[in-house]
């Protein structure tokens, strides 16, 4: 797949995951959940950054609801002037809105801002993830500029195993993911 163009590899990837029936997709996102959550509990990660799903991304928002009931900080990114923002968020019900692209993102007029550096888990959406743990996001470079501002934070992530190709091709500025969780497997 490392020979196809990126647009067209984000194609057949946001395709394949599209295709996973709603049922399926709903089960899959609990465990990648579960998994996540375990590995919050076993690192003792207590600053975390979750995203909001859209459309057929894993779905996070069971995860940010059981976080949001402990004693973590829990951010979520909102995109301003093209880059990425972490808000804190008390609030699953009241403090979101939804961004003209369709995600769901912090209300900065209630939601407090969060330096990047103190943050110690950053999940992550994307089209695909390698063996390698390279993503292909949507393109933007959005995650790729956030996490160079925050280094030190374990970054993970979120797919369905249909998501996971052999090989990505990548680009210098493309941050590879610490760990890649899928409802089968963490790489």
């Amino acid at each position: 797949m490392s020979s196809v163009e990126p647009d067209q590899i984000r194609s057949e990837l946001l395709d394949r995951r599209d295709q996973i029936p709603v049922d399926l997709r709903r089960q899959s996102s609990q465990k990648i959940c579960r998994s996540v959550d375990k590995l919050i509990g076993e690192r003792r990660l207590s600053r975390l950054l979750f995203y909001l799903n859209m459309r057929s991304e894993v779905e996070t928002d069971w995860l940010v609801a059981k976080q949001l009931a402990t004693t973590c900080l829990v951010a979520i990114p909102r995109v301003e002037r093209k880059e990425i923002r972490p808000y804190r968020l008390t609030n699953l019900q009241t403090e979101i809105n939804q961004h003209r692209w369709g995600m769901r993102e912090p209300d900065p007029t209630v939601c407090d801002p969060i330096d990047p550096q103190s943050l110690d888990l950053v999940l992550v959406p994307g089209c695909g993830f390698d063996l390698q743990r390279h993503r292909i996001g949507y393109g933007g470079g959005f995650y790729d500029r956030f996490l160079q501002t925050c280094p030190q934070a374990l970054t993970v992530g979120l797919a369905f195993e249909t998501q996971v190709v052999d090989q990505l091709p990548t680009q210098p500025w493309d941050q590879s993911m610490d760990l890649v969780l899928t409802e089968q497997r963490i790489i």
